[in-house]
């Protein structure tokens, strides 16, 4: 399968707000907002659109036939002690493309993010149940450095999530 992944824009905010929306709805435990939460001011795309115009921030998106199926958020950190590594925020691939190696590219972006940034560090945190996605972030090198019971709670239900680290 054959596709592009880039830096979105501004100009890409409609489809991105679209996935969030698909991501917030398919994978609630994934995430730490909620559908509900992102949407319930009405401003949902100027929400996306600060995201996508944040100056400390990039997010690609990957593209199949001109539909975004996939978006991953690097941050990086702005306070100088901490300017050597970075935040992975919002992964999300739509079902239909997992496996398909949109995942991959996506982390590949980030990686060329970092060294841009001259990174030296990638953190990220996942629900400690997903084995899907520990075992995605394993074969990039990611190692969980922590646990956080509880770390989740939604509807009366509780998530626990790992913190993983790659240094670069």
């Amino acid at each position: 399968m054959t596709g592009q992944t880039r830096r979105l824009t501004v100009e890409d905010a409609p489809s991105c707000a679209s996935l969030r929306k698909e991501a917030l709805a398919d994978s609630p435990e994934a995430f730490a907002s909620t559908y509900q939460e992102e949407v319930k001011d009405g401003d949902f795309m100027g929400k996306v659109q600060q995201r996508l115009l944040c100056r400390d921030a990039v997010t690609f998106g990957s593209f199949y036939e001109d539909q975004l199926v996939g978006t991953v958020m690097v941050w990086k950190k702005s306070i100088q002690k901490m300017r050597h590594k970075a935040d992975i925020e919002a992964m999300y691939v739509t079902k239909r493309y997992r496996g398909s190696g949109v995942g991959r590219a996506l982390m590949q972006a980030v990686f060329a993010q970092a060294r841009i940034w001259d990174l030296e560090q990638l953190q990220l945190a996942v629900v400690s149940s997903n084995q899907e996605a520990k075992a995605f972030y394993h074969s990039f090198g990611f190692q969980t450095y922590g646990v956080e019971k509880a770390a989740l709670k939604h509807n009366g239900v509780y998530w626990d999530e790992e913190y993983m680290t790659l240094f670069l």
